[in-house]
């Protein structure tokens, strides 16, 4: 298990302001604790009601809607979203089979990830139409959040009510999830964690060495990502995994959203809203999560019948890690090795630095190494590595040298020999060097 020395050793280091952490077995709640700041600047503590940002944790839940609907005969995950959204549109590879409620499911839909350039979902989904899938849908993993903010559209569409509404009746009113909030607003702002990011985004921050700021607040209520919950809350979601889905879901609901639907890694698999992996000869499920100014992650052994929440308000430690020790699995995950020393930047028409108003992403570098422009991010987005080359087709880029990757770089605006504008994946950043 994971002890208060070490989570205490872990902020100290990390400069984390503040986290907490639930462990739960199948019946009941084991262990709750807080540690750290839930606002650095009036000293406030976090303690057992403060709310976290919970992110793509989110998509379990959304998965769970979805399951629910289709077992209630409301929707039908192999039919075309096309069926429920008929505005949906995505521009696809010849012979492409049209993308299916499932695809969207397990991220195998072809889409892109997503910049989040709007604070809601119609918009997003609507402008997929300018963005081609490069790959048929089933036949690779790309992780999308734009793909889970269609799904929640299509779950208003066959309900009549909001998602936050379907969140709370379906879902956090039967686990008597009294406390998490199904969306975060301006009225909540009181009872949450103060978010933090750190001061310099636009260089790869030492945690523990890089100084620290409050977030960007953001109000959201997408089907990606729009939950704030507790530890104690948190606990009994993941007794629900624990139990199989009771008593939410069927197994036979519960067993299809928990297979490996689409192979992420060697050791990872996605199901429906799950992430599984095999570490240390145990397959484990949860889903990890990302806020402006939060992380968090979710970790359950089901055949352990042990699962741990892990919910902070900054970037500095690492959430999956520390559930994963909190059930005892204390083998870290192997990393990438780091990506070689850039090469000095010659001057090209589209090299320079770019930012825009976006908070999840708000700046970009574009480097010519060699006679190749690369794309470099100091913390990348959702569906982008750190670092990528840039693959001309035409007049847009592809980010990545794999064919089927739907992330895309293209540029405008040309003055004085520069570029000025690039739209990263569908989104707009502008040059400031």
């Amino acid at each position: 298990m994971l002890s208060d020395a070490e989570i205490l050793a872990e902020l100290e280091e990390t400069g984390q302001p503040g986290l907490t952490v639930g462990v739960t077995d199948r019946d009941a709640t084991i262990s709750i604790g807080t540690y750290g700041l839930a606002e650095v600047a009036s000293g406030r503590p976090v303690d057992e009601e403060t709310l976290f940002e919970i992110g793509s944790i989110g998509k379990v839940f959304t998965a769970i809607l979805v399951l629910q609907l289709a077992a209630e005969g409301a929707l039908d995950l192999d039919a075309p979203v096309t069926g429920y959204l008929p505005w949906f549109e995505v521009p696809q590879p010849d012979g492409a089979e049209p993308i299916a409620i499932a695809h969207l499911l397990s991220h195998t839909s072809g889409l892109v990830a997503g910049i989040d350039g709007t604070p809601e979902a119609t918009f997003q989904v609507w402008s997929l139409r300018d963005l081609p899938a490069r790959s048929l849908p089933g036949a690779r993993f790309h992780y999308s959040n734009v793909g889970y903010k269609a799904l929640g559209l299509v779950l208003e569409a066959v309900s009549g009510g909001t998602y936050p509404e379907l969140l709370r009746t379906r879902i956090l009113e039967p686990l008597g999830m009294t406390a998490t909030e199904p969306a975060i607003t301006n009225e909540i702002r009181g009872r949450l964690a103060v978010g933090y990011d750190y001061l310099h985004d636009d260089v790869a921050a030492v945690p523990g060495e890089a100084e620290i700021v409050p977030a960007t607040w953001l109000e959201t209520a997408t089907a990606d990502g729009s939950v704030a919950s507790n530890a104690r809350d948190m606990c009994a979601f993941a007794r629900m995994l624990l139990r199989g889905g009771e008593p939410l879901l069927s197994a036979d609901a519960f067993a299809r959203m928990s297979a490996e639907h689409a192979q992420v890694t060697d050791t990872a698999a996605y199901g429906y809203g799950l992430l599984i992996r095999k570490l240390e000869g145990r397959r484990i499920i949860g889903h990890g999560g990302g806020m402006v100014g939060y992380l968090a992650g979710l970790q359950v052994d089901v055949d352990a019948g042990l699962g741990a929440i892990v919910l902070q308000n900054g970037y500095g430690a690492g959430p999956m890690r520390l559930a994963r020790m909190a059930i005892g699995l204390r083998g870290e995950t192997p990393g990438s090795e780091p990506p070689p020393d850039p090469e000095p930047a010659r001057w090209s028409p589209i090299a320079g630095a770019y930012r825009s108003h976006i908070p999840w992403t708000t700046n970009f570098d574009v480097l010519d190494r060699g006679g190749t422009p690369w794309l470099v991010f100091s913390s990348a987005p959702d569906g982008f590595d750190d670092e990528a080359p840039l693959v001309r087709e035409g007049d847009v880029y592809r980010v990545g040298e794999d064919p089927g990757n739907p992330e895309s770089l293209r540029f405008d605006t040309e003055v004085d020999g520069r570029m000025l504008r690039a739209w990263l994946s569908g989104w707009p950043y502008f040059r400031v060097s």
